[in-house]
Order: structure tokens, then C-alpha cells, then sequence
């Protein structure tokens, strides 16, 4: 299987959760941009496979392949994180395309809460041993 925690997406169109947390103290804007553009190939945006989920995602795509595998994907997410929002579409694309995924979605929070609340950490832990049951 696969577990994402707090999946780093982005896309060309901005999103409710980036436009709302534009100056999120935690990952800001900006940040993810140019985190992006470092990250991409040279000449690429942000419209690219490698940042975009929904550009991998369909008949004849990689999700083929994890249900052929058999995988089952978890997505651990808050709604205080300003990727939230690609997160929660990730999951329903994975679902429209009959890919198992198992999703954790939880209040409050910001990007990286789960390695630094011990609320949360033991809230992710929980799922995950579920996951794995």
C-alpha cells in the first residue's frame, strides 16, 4: 500500500484552500510556488504530472496500475493546511476511478501538524494501525 501524509499538489488554477491560507504562517504562497518551480523540470509549470494529481489519474494511467497491484492508498490531511483542498480532490478522483483509498481528513491543524502535536500524531497513528488491520 501507500500512505500520503499531507500530499505536496498543486496546479496551475489556484484552489478555495490556497486562495483562503495565501499567508499561511506554516507554508505560505510563495513558498509552495517556489518550492514548485524549484522542484519541476526546467521549463515545466505547475500544470505538470509531477505537481498536478489530476494529470495522472485515469483509464490507461498509474492508478491502472495500483489497482492492478492490488494497493490500497491512505491520505492523511487537515482542513488548515493550504494543500487541503488538492488533497480532498485526490481522494475523489482516486474513488471515481475504483482505486481502495482510505482517507483521514481531520480539523484545525496546518501543514506538518502531524509530527508536531502529539493530539494529532497519536490521531495519525491510530488510523494508520487501522489501515494496516
Amino acid at each position: 500500500g501507500l500512505i500520503l501524509i499531507q500530499p505536496f499538489f498543486g496546479g496551475v488554477d489556484r484552489v478555495g484552500s490556497e486562495l483562503r491560507m495565501v499567508n499561511d504562517p506554516f507554508l505560505p504562497l510563495a513558498v509552495s510556488d517556489l518550492m514548485w518551480k524549484l522542484a519541476l523540470p526546467e521549463g515545466a509549470d505547475r500544470g505538470h504530472e509531477f505537481c498536478d494529481p489530476k494529470e495522472g489519474i485515469g483509464s490507461g494511467s498509474k492508478t491502472d496500475r495500483v489497482r492492478y497491484l492490488g494497493w490500497r492508498v491512505a491520505v492523511v490531511g487537515c482542513d488548515g493546511d493550504p494543500l487541503f483542498d488538492r488533497q480532498v480532490e485526490f481522494v475523489k478522483s482516486l474513488e471515481k476511478n475504483s482505486v481502495n483509498v482510505k482517507s483521514m481528513f481531520v480539523e484545525g491543524g496546518h501543514h506538518g501538524v502531524f509530527s508536531s502535536d502529539p493530539s494529532k500524531e497519536r490521531e495519525f497513528f491510530d488510523f494508520v494501525e487501522d489501515f494496516f488491520s
